[in-house]
């Protein structure tokens, strides 16, 4: 299970920065019922123009319910049954991992096979997430106010 960093409240919008067993950050932004974006694959916009693509690190590469408390346990403001997942993840090329957040597993295969293949790659912060997140939301909110939003 992934180690939660950072969780909070934006506007309608629940954000998470975890980190991954590979010591990758990753952020998640939840909407409610009520969001045209509840419930729809990430995948499914790849084909549906360019009001559809979300400017995010890495692009979105997760999408799903808030099953088995992941990406983080959800409180009773918002209920786990309610709260659609986006996601994105720091391991793309010219990322490095925070090898201090990786597992023991992972820090081992690290220092024995994969320390110089990072050379040059960036350690997304925390904050950096963070501020990922933020700007997903500014553009969910944007998304949410396009009046042919419910024709996704």
């Amino acid at each position: 299970m992934a180690e939660v960093l950072k969780q909070w409240d934006r506007a309608d919008y629940v954000c998470v920065v975890n980190v991954n067993p590979l010591g990758f950050r990753c952020g998640y932004v939840g909407v409610r019922p009520d969001h045209p974006l509840h419930g729809k694959d990430y995948c499914t916009f790849w084909d549906l123009g360019e009001r559809y693509h979300f400017n995010v690190h890495g692009g979105l590469t997760f999408s799903s319910d808030s099953n088995e408390d992941y990406p983080v346990k959800l409180d009773r403001q918002w209920s786990k049954n309610h709260v659609w997942w986006f996601g994105f993840d720091c391991g793309h090329s010219g990322d490095a991992p925070e090898t201090e957040l990786m597992n023991e597993v992972a820090k081992a295969c690290h220092e024995k096979y994969m320390s110089t293949i990072y050379e040059g790659a960036v350690v997304r912060s925390t904050e950096y997430v963070v501020n990922e997140c933020e700007e997903l939301v500014v553009q969910f909110e944007k998304f949410r106010g396009d009046e042919n939003a419910d024709t996704v």
